[in-house]
């Protein structure tokens, strides 16, 4: 694990994401530089990355959070968004690369739902997204491909229960709460 500073995942109990940093003095940081995360309550760790200087993390749901860093100055670095990519691992991405990319939104309606959800997922660029249904203990339920700026129905196979839409457009990422009932 890396010792500056650590999170824990909201919605994945026993999941934690450790960053490792310091521009100054990197081998104050258990293992020098980088981030891992715990499925098991910090038992064990996987690590992510061991070279990038990572400071600060804030997990803001289960599969997205923010993760400071050291800046050059040139205002291109400093700071990142962790994704998870799938049920088991994640990485960094730079603000940069969120900021420069096309803006996606998604909705899906009606919210709670009986049956199924109408999935609409917006965005200005048309290549395919990535959607993953993922269900309260962080478990990919169903996964499936659609063009962006058109409908998709789906929950006929989902259980009542809260899950997390999680639609991917390259690296730009959104994710939603839906409610089956």
């Amino acid at each position: 694990w890396f010792s500056y500073d650590f999170d824990n995942i909201p919605g994945r109990p026993g999941v934690w994401i450790s960053t490792g940093g310091d521009v100054n003095k990197p081998l104050q940081s258990a293992k020098g530089l980088g981030s891992s995360i715990s499925y098991d309550d910090g038992n064990s760790w996987h690590t992510l990355d061991t070279a990038v200087d990572h400071t600060c993390i804030n997990m803001t749901n289960s599969s997205f959070g923010f993760g400071g860093g050291i800046t050059s100055g040139s205002g291109t670095d400093g700071a990142f968004v962790y994704s998870l990519v799938n049920n088991s691992c994640g990485k960094f991405v730079q603000v940069e690369d969120i900021a420069s990319a096309s803006p996606l939104s998604i909705s899906a309606f009606p919210n709670p739902s009986k049956s199924t959800f109408n999935l609409q997922v917006n965005s200005i660029d048309n290549k395919d997204v990535d959607v993953n249904i993922i269900d309260f203990q962080g478990r990919i339920i169903n996964s499936m491909v659609t063009a962006p700026n058109q409908f998709k129905v789906f929950g006929n196979e989902l259980k009542a229960g809260v899950y997390m839409i999680e639609v991917r457009q390259g690296n730009k990422v959104k994710t939603m709460r839906v409610v089956k009932y």
